[in-house]
């Protein structure tokens, strides 16, 4: 008996060190999705510290920002942290959020991201009328009340998270941008677009990222009709514009 008690307390200290060797800020509390992702497409563990603000999360190298959702939209704090520090990106991560919510006790008021409630607004008019509703600039403020978590940070704390899905979209992709030294390739911005206005975009680049000559963006459409319509589109506005290819990320 003794033995077992020594060799978990040898674990639990080993593993506080090991812990401490790799800290990782990341936005939110444990469970949101900056860290199911870390767990799930990084594959390693860190000693996480929740951050309250996006903008804060530009100040340590490697952290993973979310920069826009399919649904929801650009995330505006990332995109004017990123105007103010001229911030450049070399990998994009896409991840399928599905919002499921945690019920502590019972509670008469629900805490909703700016991002979650765009992305979820029809099923949260339908499902939650009786509840008080609060829109929040961060989930780790939220320490009463029902709080917000996404299905996979479900599979790897084992929670009981009751089955009302919350999104409103069957597609609703977040991505995040992650800055690495190793890689020379920048990009600038990768955007999400159901339709296209070409002097807002040519604007919008201009203003926003510049890196000598050379302008970097990804184009989302929902199908391919929609791909090889606005590239001839593009193409006859503007004749420097080359494509490399195009994918399908679903």
């Amino acid at each position: 008996m003794k033995k077992k008690i020594n060799t978990k307390n040898i674990f639990y200290i080993f593993k506080l060190i090991y812990l401490k060797k790799k800290k990782k800020y990341i936005l939110g509390p444990y469970g949101n999705y900056s860290y199911s992702l870390i767990v799930k497409k990084i594959n390693q563990k860190y000693n996480f510290f929740s951050l309250k603000k996006i903008k804060y999360l530009f100040f340590f190298n490697k952290n993973i920002i979310p920069i826009e959702n399919n649904n929801g939209g650009i995330v505006t704090e990332t995109i004017s942290e990123m105007k103010k520090l001229k911030y450049l990106f070399n990998i994009v991560f896409i991840l399928n959020i599905n919002h499921k919510f945690i019920l502590l006790k019972k509670k008469k008021k629900i805490f909703f991201h700016n991002q979650t409630y765009k992305q979820s607004i029809n099923n949260i008019k339908l499902k939650f009328n009786y509840f008080k509703k609060k829109i929040i600039d961060s989930n780790s403020i939220i320490k009463k009340g029902v709080n917000i978590i996404n299905n996979i940070t479900k599979k790897i704390f084992f929670l009981n998270i009751n089955k009302i899905t919350l999104k409103d979209n069957f597609i609703n992709k977040t991505k995040f941008i992650l800055k690495y030294k190793n890689l020379k390739i920048k990009k600038y911005i990768s955007i999400f677009l159901k339709t296209i206005n070409l002097k807002k975009i040519k604007k919008f680049i201009i203003n926003l990222y510049k890196n000598n000559k050379y302008y970097y963006i990804e184009f989302f459409f929902f199908s391919l009709r929609n791909i090889y319509f606005n590239m001839k589109l593009i193409k006859k506005k503007n004749k420097k514009i080359i494509f490399s290819g195009y994918f399908n990320f679903l």
